[in-house]
């Protein structure tokens, strides 16, 4: 079987190169758009009989749809080349992402002393990474992170695990946004 297909290149509309770059190629968007159903249909599963209205039901899932999918296309080439030929718009992703703790206090509000922790140290980290680009031990920095992070998110009494999960999505994607980008 020919999977040739899977490797052209598509050009997409600008507010899709935001998501994928100028012209990914077809396998790209697809494992972008399965990592983000696979944790949509997991998250789901673990708040279908939580005590949460539809609208924060559906609040969450587009979180997860963001922040799975966001993790999987920021791992592409499209992604970092586009973002790389784009350096501007490198902070104004950086400050929208603002918006997922904000909605995550919103939606769970028992755990707001959770979520400040880990989105500062998540935000706090994206941005310092970025102001060093060319700083030879990112990457010791980021695993000592990682481990902070890791911690944080199963040592505290965080109230449901989709809050676990959607923290950790945010964080990776936040890092592995910075550092790939960046570094191309």
């Amino acid at each position: 079987m020919n999977l040739d297909f899977l490797y052209k290149k598509i050009k997409l509309p600008l507010l899709f190169r935001l998501l994928h770059g100028t012209e990914p190629r077809l396998y790209e968007i697809l494992i972008t758009y399965l990592a983000a159903c696979l944790a949509s249909l997991f998250i789901y599963q673990t708040i279908i009989d939580a005590n949460f209205s539809e609208l924060g039901k559906s609040l969450i899932l587009c979180l997860t749809l963001d922040l799975a999918g966001g993790l999987v296309a920021n791992s592409t080439a499209s992604t970092s080349a586009f973002y790389s030929q784009h350096p501007e718009l490198r902070k104004v992703y950086l400050w929208i992402h603002f918006l997922h703790p904000t909605i995550l206090a919103f939606l769970f509000p028992n755990d707001l002393s959770g979520i400040a922790l880990i989105s500062i140290i998540t935000l706090g980290a994206a941005f310092w990474f970025h102001a060093r680009r060319n700083y030879p031990i990112r990457m010791e920095w980021l695993a000592l992170l990682l481990l902070a992070i890791l911690l944080v998110t199963f040592l505290f009494p965080f109230h449901h695990v989709a809050l676990q999960i959607l923290l950790l999505f945010y964080f990776f994607k936040m890092q592995v946004s910075v550092l790939l980008h960046d570094s191309v």
